[in-house]
């Protein structure tokens, strides 16, 4: 049994078959949301994410903790999909509980998917 959330990390890539991206193109994005309401969000182009260094975007930032506590709790509700695709790029979701245990959920970055929220 899980615990309260504490935080959600989202990683995101654009890598796939086809045309290399140029090497400013944004292939990477990273989200983290705490239970505290702060938010951290970076991205790399092609180039940084072959060599690990640097970010093209950083940003840090807060939400109302009843805001982050929501979306939270709507993220840790979500199903893992088991819809691969080969040729599109991936997401990688990481929920941390208070209980210092994990929950991960990885998925292809495919459209059609939907989270049903509270409210319209």
């Amino acid at each position: 049994m899980h615990d309260e959330i504490r935080s959600i990390r989202i990683e995101s890539n654009n890598i796939c078959y086809g045309p290399e991206p140029g090497a400013d193109d944004e292939v990477e994005q990273y989200l983290t949301i705490s239970s505290t309401g702060r938010v951290w969000f970076s991205a790399r182009n092609y180039q940084q994410y072959c060599n690990s260094k640097d970010y093209c975007r950083k940003k840090q930032t807060s939400i109302d903790k009843w805001k982050a506590e929501f979306l939270l709790r709507l993220i840790d509700n979500i199903s893992e999909n088991m819809s691969f695709v080969t040729d599109v790029g991936s997401y990688d979701l990481e929920i941390r509980y208070s209980n210092d245990t994990k929950r991960r959920i990885s998925g292809s970055l495919i459209g059609g998917v939907y989270s049903h929220a509270y409210g319209e």
